[in-house]
């Protein structure tokens, strides 16, 4: 296997520090890291925001004539949605140079050089509405309303549009309703949904809303496979199944011995109301291209709740 060097934005985010956590590495320097891992071979770099500011075209630029890259992961990203709603518009914002400058800059350079660019998307460029509802496949159109996205959504759209017209050497990876193996209340799906309900502060779910999530084990897996294989085009990594917000919560609290009438239900229609284009509500992803091309497997979503249980009692956190 020829050695190769591999540029990951983002590395210190929730997405990118646990990928790490599930690629066998170890550090050669403050912020280089060698692969140990027998299918791969070289180094990976992983700058820190304030040495690589990905919307400097000039910083993007440095760091490539210095190390190089065979590789770029693009994980970095404005990631809440909810606040990235009071930037709707603003093309000067963080959320615009986060997401659609950033992305330019790197695609531009990975164009230039022949680098391979994984870049990390989402399942929010897509509507999720009843007359176009998902879960979508690797091939779906994705929407071009900006009316029908919200703000984040509008801007990862554009992130791709980017990628695809940059050239033939690049991967697109939507993700949607991230979640990991260990207990993380901050921005890990489940993890959140947990610790909002053991601190009596879990608001009322959607019952109507259909979504999958990103098993963060199975994203690790996809993106060795695309490193080894350097396929191009667009992959998901998604539950196998659609759940429900609520449903999900129910079925957590239930098998760690919780009071399921706690857990109050919604509608997502209500929400839609005063938050248009928010969140899809027929949304989720399809994978079955993915399996076929990379020849993986994905998880559903009660085996993903099963391992998360397990560790909870494991760790005694529940």
């Amino acid at each position: 296997m020829k050695r190769q060097t591999i540029l990951i934005t983002g590395a210190s985010g929730l997405i990118g520090s646990n990928f790490l956590r599930f690629f066998p590495t170890k550090k050669n320097s403050d912020r280089d890291l060698e692969f140990v891992d027998r299918s791969l071979s070289g180094k990976l770099v992983c700058p820190p925001h304030n040495q690589m500011d990905i919307s400097s075209s000039k910083q993007v630029k440095n760091f490539f004539e210095k190390y190089k890259p065979n590789v770029v992961i693009h994980f970095a990203a404005y990631r809440d949605a909810t606040s990235a709603e009071l930037e709707r518009g603003n093309q000067d914002g963080l959320v615009w140079k986060s997401n659609v400058t950033g992305v330019k800059n790197l695609a531009k350079l990975c164009s230039e050089t022949g680098c391979y660019f994984i870049h990390i998307s989402t399942d929010m460029v897509f509507s999720g509405r009843k007359n176009n509802p998902g879960p979508y496949s690797e091939s779906a159109p994705t929407e071009e309303n900006i009316k029908r996205l919200s703000w984040y959504g509008w801007t990862k759209k554009l992130g791709e549009d980017t990628v695809k017209k940059s050239g033939k050497n690049y991967a697109i990876i939507r993700i949607g309703n991230v979640t990991i193996p260990a207990y993380d209340p901050k921005l890990d799906y489940i993890g959140k949904l947990v610790w909002l309900y053991n601190n009596s502060s879990l608001y009322p779910l959607f019952k109507d809303q259909e979504i999958t999530l990103t098993y963060v084990p199975d994203l690790a897996r996809v993106i060795k496979s695309l490193l080894r294989k350097k396929k191009k085009g667009i992959f998901h990594v998604a539950t196998k199944d659609l759940v429900s917000p609520f449903i999900l919560a129910q079925y957590l609290v239930k098998s760690l011995s919780g009071d399921r009438s706690q857990i109050k239900e919604s509608s997502i229609d209500d929400y839609l109301k005063e938050f248009p284009n928010r969140y899809p509500k027929y949304g989720g992803l399809s994978t079955k291209k993915t399996e076929k091309m990379l020849q993986v497997k994905f998880t559903d979503w009660k085996e993903i709740a099963d391992n998360f249980i397990k560790y909870m009692k494991l760790m005694n956190l529940n």
